[in-house]
Order: C-alpha cells, then structure tokens, then sequence
C-alpha cells in the first residue's frame, strides 16, 4: 500500500490556512475558519467533523499529491511525536523546505506527465522542495520519517507556511515531466520525492546498492521488519561497520553538539549530495 493510500484511509486531511485566510478585513477571509484567531503566517488546519489547528506538530508521516485535475491533497497520520528540538540540530545540516509552486508563480509545462492537461492554467501546481538553496519539482511529495508543520510568520511574502524537516535528505523519484521558469531555465519534474532523515537515506542507499530500492519503492520492503542487526547486515556488503558495544570500546563518540557520530553516515551524506547533484540546477 502507498503512503497516499495509507494515510487516505487512517490519515487527517490537511489545509494549510495562509494568514489572509484568517483576516476579517482581507477579501481572501474564510468563514469558515472564524473559529481560528488571525495568526501572522496563518495555520495548519486538521479538517474533518472537527477542525484542530495543528502548527507546531510533527506527524510521524505526510504527504502532499497534486492530482491530475491540480487539486493538491495534504494528508497526515494520526500518531505525532517531538520534533526536531531546536538544541539537537546539527549546525550545517540543512533543512528541508516544502510548499506549493503556481503557474502564476512564474513556470509553464514544457513536457506535462502523462494524464495532466499542458494548457496554462495559473492556478496549477506543482510540490517545491527546496534544499540548500536548490529547488526540487514534483506531482507528490512524501516524508515517510515525518516532518513539523512549520510556520515562518516573518517572511515578507507567502508561502509562510512551509512543511520542514530538520536535517533532511531528499530522494527523487523517476522523472515524469519538465517545466520552464520565465526566466527560461528547464527543471525535471519527478512522479515523487521521498524526504528522510540521515539515518533513513543512508539505509535507503545501502538498499539500492544491494538491488533492493525497487522494493522499497513498490511497498515490498517494509524497513520496520528488519531489526537494526539486520541492516546493518545488510550495510555490511558495502563496506561500512558500525563498532558494537564490547567489541573494543563502549564509548560512542560524539560531536561538538553531544550528538552520537557514526563514520558511515558521514559518508552516505556525501555520496547523496553528490548524487543529488543536478546541473540544471546548479
């Protein structure tokens, strides 16, 4: 089952609410969400026979579909946990930023996906995910490892409200699609993009280098069957160990922020920046 179907059945609807929505005195306003106090940056608002606003939270599991017809669906899991506590943030590691980007924001299609109409249409869009400054398109967006419903009331333009997930990995799917900027600069646009955390795309790069990521992908491979002796297994053909406690130290070591250091990881991140590399959008 996919994380869209999955969250269909057992998930909450989201609508992410900009603040204009939420101001009397703006054409935009939205009766009904008066039971929601204007916010500067507007709210995440859980829909359904009872309306929750959900800023600040952080699913275990969402994703963002643009359906064929340009309608985008947000969909979270039930089940939340902490986020990313601002202490525990590893300086460097960039965060992972996702919001909606409109025909009228400034692209055409030059190559539609299959199914999708390619006349111009302002309102239709696509997922934007942004990483260190380098911009990623798709029809869907999953964050299978969660992600916090953030707010940046500060910015001087929308969007304000931009799911973000803390030291973030992206991995892109197959590609489906192009569109042209106006400023005339071709961008890929993939069927989906998955954003994990490091310890999440380092296990995802050790499956496809064993011939496993096809699995993955198609639901086939759940990771939580296999028990953490178990990837490790199967990181092991590649060439990366992780010591065991009692076998010569007991001590992990840590960083300048006391966060565990694993050499491994280390170097999957480097092998997914430079895998990710994509000229036409250095």
């Amino acid at each position: 089952m996919s994380l869209f179907d999955e969250l269909s059945k057992e998930g909450r609807a989201v609508m992410p609410a900009p603040q204009r929505m939420l101001d009397p005195e703006s054409k935009a306003y939205k009766p009904f969400l008066s039971e929601f106090e204007y916010t500067p940056g507007g709210r995440y608002v859980a829909m359904g026979e009872t309306k929750q606003d959900i800023t600040g939270q952080f699913p275990k599991k969402a994703v963002i579909k643009i359906e064929p017809d340009g309608k985008a669906k947000m969909l979270v899991s039930q089940e939340t946990t902490e986020s990313d506590e601002p202490g525990k943030r590893v300086k460097g590691k960039s965060k992972v930023k996702t919001n909606l980007f409109k025909q009228e924001g400034g692209w055409k299609w030059d190559k539609a996906p299959e199914g999708i109409d390619p006349t111009p249409n302002p309102k239709f869009p696509v997922v934007s995910v942004e990483k260190s400054n380098k911009h990623y398109y798709a029809m869907q967006t999953e964050y299978p490892e969660g992600v916090e419903m953030s707010r940046y009331p500060d910015e001087k333009s929308e969007p304000r409200l931009r799911p973000t997930k803390y030291k973030g990995e992206v991995e892109l799917g197959k590609q489906v699609g192009t569109i042209r900027t106006n400023a005339g600069k071709l961008h890929p646009v993939y069927d989906k993009i998955k954003i994990f955390g490091p310890a999440g795309a380092a296990v995802g790069l050790g499956l496809s280098a064993l011939g496993m990521s096809d699995d993955v992908l198609a639901g086939g491979v759940d990771i939580d069957d296999y028990t953490p002796g178990d990837i490790l297994d199967m990181l092991a053909p590649l060439g990366f160990e992780i010591p065991q406690a009692g076998a010569g130290s007991d001590v992990v070591p840590m960083d300048e922020q006391g966060e565990p250091v694993y050499p491994f990881l280390d170097e999957m991140d480097m092998r997914n920046n430079m895998l990710m590399r994509n000229p036409l959008l250095d």
